[in-house]
């Protein structure tokens, strides 16, 4: 298993700080989208992070303070439930401090034995994220790699994507809409 990523920058600084994949213990976690104004609900959501995990940041990206709420949230725990959370906690924070660009979130978080893929917008528009099974290796991206399109399979908006090994184990409609 290996996990490769394109940095663009959305606001902060593009470092190698900033640079995806992010880890703890032995998660790993990459995030195409971004937070809608960001800038208004950078501290408050920052304030939510448990010491143990902000102690840890080094960089400024909102993909990594979303990795950091979903280590507060109990990823160790109940990774389904703490991604569920964190969205919720997410799209929430931005009504109340009345952010209006949309959350968008198509994020890869892996274990060292499974990999959880999510794609989720608070719009109609959430990143891309595809995934194809060849031989015996599960291959998820956001952009097919090649011209080869009836073998790449979209994975739904608002949906989880569940590969354990080479075995893609369920898609999932867990990310309801609120």
């Amino acid at each position: 298993m290996f996990f490769a990523h394109v940095r663009a920058s959305t606001g902060t600084h593009t470092s190698r700080t900033n640079c995806h994949p992010f880890a703890h213990d032995n998660y790993m976690f990459m995030h195409n989208g971004q937070i809608g104004d960001y800038p208004l609900v950078r501290r408050s959501l920052e304030g939510m992070i448990e010491d143990e995990f902000y102690d840890g940041r080094q960089g400024s990206t909102d993909s990594e303070l979303i990795f950091c709420l979903m280590l507060t949230l109990g990823l160790k725990d109940d990774p389904h439930r703490a991604i569920r959370r964190t969205i919720e906690v997410v799209e929430n924070e931005m009504k109340v401090r009345g952010a209006t660009a949309p959350f968008r979130f198509t994020a890869c978080l892996a274990n060292g034995n499974s990999i959880c893929a999510i794609r989720h917008a608070s719009d109609d528009k959430p990143p891309s994220l595809y995934w194809r099974k060849r031989d015996d290796h599960v291959i998820v991206v956001s952009e097919p790699l090649d011209a080869e399109a009836d073998s790449w399979t979209a994975v739904a908006p608002n949906h989880t994507l569940h590969v354990e090994g080479n075995l893609v184990v369920s898609e999932d409609a867990t990310l309801a809409r609120h």
